[in-house]
């Protein structure tokens, strides 16, 4: 398989990775080398991994590294697109 091709079927996201394979956090956590809290973290987009273990998830999960060091789209907090008055 190509490298072109492989990035096509790469899943966009930690989270997409985990709920396609439908793998525990605590499970990829161990595998990675992380406690589960600091994966929850960086999925939640709280934390930003470094490169070592940016590195580590990115070649767990198939995630291209330059994702996992973006972390999660900014979550959307209410009244964020509300007017104030």
């Amino acid at each position: 398989m190509s490298e072109i091709e492989t990035s096509t079927m790469a899943p966009k996201s930690l989270a997409a990775y985990l709920k396609a394979t439908r793998t525990s956090g605590r499970s990829f956590a161990r595998k990675v080398g992380i406690s589960q809290s600091y994966l929850s973290l960086l999925l939640k987009g709280d934390r930003h991994p470094s490169g070592k273990i940016a590195l580590k998830l990115a070649r767990e999960s198939g995630v291209p590294i330059e994702r996992v060091l973006a972390g999660p789209a900014p979550r959307r907090r209410r009244g964020d697109d509300e007017e104030t008055h």
